[in-house]
């Protein structure tokens, strides 16, 4: 399985796929020996008949079903064929609108089947019920965590109902019993998970978008035009709510001021929305007081969207401060020796300590997750790293109850290491999510006031002679600056402009010296000496100031251009008088002047009437069309080669989606020429962002750009092979072949758009770290409805 699931991934065109492959074959590799030393532990205390029987199953059923969830992973993955169906979309709701759909499409073939107790395997009444099973399992990756594993849960029930029910109608036992009741299950089965998705649907759509970014673009649309039709003032209003809510969520998590101040946001930002609603319902959308409302809100938004992303720097640099911490203490909780006084008291006490860390830790990496804007790869990492970090804990927490009940015991002793290693490397991984998911800036800026508060603290232990107050904010204030140290070292490596990382590497060095000294002189406070005072106070602001030097390093990425350059003297000194200018000649005399010739046609909106109007699901390439020009519309293609290809592909694959509908044999030549067309500015697309990739100087943007552009050309040379495939057909469809070849292209085509507009977005991105020098690639970047300008 190894070999071949490894060579799949290699072939994969879409990177997520192939990652989510890999990750899934790892996992697997290393749970092997975990889930073989948890049945031995099992079997000895079993047979042994000591403590911690029901600890030991605990462990060995949670890594069995971990297992079993990685391959039926790896076996989803191998499935797809789609980048839409695997959430290639990064809007939630648009996700789980399409599986959704592809769900109802389905039901009534697999109520079909599974009523006909003569229906045999491999026909469409099967492969429909296999469809509606699978797309739950997909939706499953895009609910609330709950809704998930009921999703999961059944689905994966089903499968086996499903065999089961298509062996005993292949053996004449349809009629059965058995086989009734086999049907019966599976029709509960599959109506529960409609309500399941469907439920999840209402929910996602009242959150208004999955990032807090994408939220915000859904609000502005409203605030653009608040006299606007009512379905985009009600898409607007919930997505205000969503981010209200999250406010609040993030609020509940903080303390003090901070605290009160994003609770005053959030009832302010709700308070606006309100009113502005109340006057579009009455009709004065339109009003000075519409539109002073209007301008209070955005700017309110627009705050309360700093001030969150602020509490969640905050919050990450605070609750991962030190991750080694809680485990140590619990492993030495563990291994305490037999016969200590309040042994299993302490064991306890570390045991919920640990639990509580685990606890805070993934709520951290959920609400990071929530505000990693556009970035879903990075969030759906956070959110499956911060749920095993939530597993894992009360498994660990079992395995050392295990190891406490049984210290002579090496199996017990290596199946506590095991889950050990498991939870640390999925914290650290958490942590590590955590760092790059926030701005570097905002995290080192917030490290270093955390230094500051810290070393207040430390005068107060000086002050009351308290020396473990001094030795732990000490050890605090050395372990932000190695995380100050740890982010900046990757936005070194991660950058090639020469310059920036020269400035960067000098004040990390200056910082790396500056810790060593401040400890040792710490550490001698501690002890007694008083004298050393002065000598950790001079330590202590060498660590602040070198922390503030990769601050100033960080900032002049993002420095303001410089101001014009001044004019030369002689001509700043020139003064023109009124005087000396000769009289202004006669107006001419005769006919009077030739009209104003009418201003220039705005070609950006050329030949894009067609996307006027919503297009209908039962169109699902002109759908594609419409949402691949939906997100590139709100750009200028003046001056942007990228988005004017892009607009033309949008164009052309709304042709194509015409042309397929038809049924008349003379489109034929007109279908194969327009995606031969498509396939031409696909290789257009992939060559303006390769250019653009060349000349950025952030690595992972890079990658990022590189990898998402390089897969268009494949998928549209696929696209005109399956055109003209389908071309073939025209005149003659309805077929079972003309359905297979609509359905392939189909496909291909969500593939090439939703490649496309990755493509945009990462060419965005990419654009903010271009070289410096003369002569680069540059693309202009200019919004066509910018919010400031309501």
């Amino acid at each position: 399985m190894e070999t071949d699931v490894a060579a799949r991934a290699a072939e994969l065109t879409h990177p997520p796929h192939a990652e989510t492959l890999n990750h899934c074959l790892e996992s697997v590799k290393q749970l092997a020996p975990v889930l073989i030393c948890s049945m031995k532990i099992y079997i000895h205390i079993l047979t042994e008949g000591g403590k911690g029987m029901e600890e030991a199953a605990e462990n060995r059923n949670y890594l069995a079903q971990r297992m079993a969830d990685e391959i039926h992973e790896i076996i989803r993955v191998l499935q797809l064929t789609s980048y839409v169906e695997d959430g290639g979309e990064k809007d939630n709701v648009a996700v789980l609108k399409a599986l959704q759909a592809q769900m109802h499409a389905k039901m009534g073939a697999a109520h079909e089947f599974l009523n006909d107790g003569s229906a045999q395997r491999n026909g469409g009444g099967e492969r429909a019920l296999r469809g509606v099973l699978t797309s739950a399992q997909r939706a499953a990756e895009h609910l609330a965590p709950h809704s998930a594993d009921c999703a999961r849960t059944i689905a994966r029930s089903g499968g086996i109902n499903a065999d089961l029910l298509c062996d005993e109608r292949q053996y004449g036992h349809g009629r059965e019993a058995k086989a009734l009741n086999l049907a019966s299950d599976l029709r509960s089965q599959i109506n529960e998970l409609d309500s399941i998705v469907n439920e999840g649907v209402r929910a996602a759509e009242k959150q208004g978008g999955k990032t807090m970014q994408a939220r915000l673009e859904t609000a502005h649309k409203w605030l653009l035009h608040p006299s606007c039709d009512p379905s985009t003032r009600i898409e607007g209003q919930k997505a205000i709510n969503s981010i209200v809510s999250q406010g609040q969520r993030i609020a509940d998590g903080l303390q003090g001021r901070e605290k009160a101040e994003i609770m005053q946001l959030c009832s302010e930002v709700q308070r606006l929305s309100d009113k502005l609603a109340d006057l579009c319902a009455s009709g004065r959308g339109d009003s000075e007081e519409a539109r002073a409302v209007t301008r209070e809100l955005t700017d309110k938004l627009h705050e309360l969207k700093r001030g969150t992303e602020r509490a969640v720097v905050n919050r990450v640099v605070e609750e991962f401060i030190d991750v080694a911490a809680p485990l140590r203490h619990f492993t030495d909780a563990v291994n305490a020796p037999p016969g200590a006084a309040g042994r299993e008291a302490a064991f306890h006490e570390r045991a919920q300590a640990l639990g509580a860390f685990s606890a805070r830790a993934a709520a951290a990496a959920h609400v990071v997750a929530a505000g990693a804007r556009h970035n879903k790869r990075l969030a759906d990492q956070l959110h499956n790293n911060a749920r095993q970090v939530e597993k894992l804990s009360p498994q660990l927490i079992a395995a050392g109850k295990i190891r406490l009940y049984n210290p002579d015991s090496k199996v017990a002793e290596e199946h506590f290491n095991n889950l050990k290693t498991q939870y640390a490397d999925a914290v650290l991984r958490v942590r590590d999510l955590c760092d790059q998911a926030v701005d570097p800036l905002d995290f080192v800026r917030t490290a270093g006031e955390l230094m500051q508060k810290h070393t207040y603290l430390c005068e107060d232990a000086i002050r009351n002679n308290d020396s473990q107050k001094m030795v732990d904010n000490t050890s605090a204030i050395a372990r932000l600056a190695n995380r100050v140290l740890l982010v900046g070292g990757a936005e070194r490596d991660n950058t090639e402009d020469a310059e920036f990382a020269r400035s960067l590497g000098g004040a990390q060095q200056r910082l790396q010296a500056a810790i060593p000294p401040a400890v040792h002189r710490a550490k001698a406070v501690a002890l007694g000496e008083r004298a050393q005072a002065a000598a950790w106070r001079s330590a202590n602001a060498e660590i602040i100031s070198a922390a503030g030097d990769v601050e100033s390093a960080l900032r002049g990425q993002y420095a303001p251009p410089p101001p014009p350059p001044a004019l030369p003297e002689a001509l700043r000194s020139m003064h023109l008088s009124d005087n000396a200018a000769p009289p202004r000649p006669p107006p001419p005399q005769g006919a009077a002047p030739p009209p104003r010739p009418p201003p220039p046609a705005d070609t950006d909106d050329e030949g894009e009437d067609i996307f006027q109007r919503q297009p209908h699901p039962s169109h699902p390439i002109l759908v594609a069309a419409h949402n691949l020009h939906k997100a590139v519309r709100e750009w200028s293609s003046k001056d942007n080669e990228i988005i004017a290809a892009a607009k033309r592909m949008a164009i052309l694959m709304a042709r194509l989606s015409e042309l397929v509908r038809s049924d008349s044999k003379g489109s034929k030549r007109e279908l194969i020429a327009t995606a031969k067309a498509i396939a031409e500015a696909s290789e257009e697309v992939t060559r303006l962002a390769k250019k653009l990739a060349l000349e950025c100087t952030d690595k992972r943007i890079r990658t990022n750009l590189l990898q998402v552009c390089e897969r268009i050309p494949t998928i549209g040379t696929q696209l005109k092979i399956l055109s003209t495939v389908k071309a073939t057909m025209l005149g003659a469809q309805g077929s079972e072949e003309d359905q297979e070849a609509t359905e392939m292209l189909v496909g291909n085509a969500q593939n090439l758009m939703q490649s496309v507009k990755e493509t945009v977005k990462a060419a965005e991105g990419a654009s903010i770290k271009i070289r410096t020098e003369q002569g680069a690639y540059r693309l202009r970047w200019v919004r066509r409805s910018p919010w400031y300008q309501i």
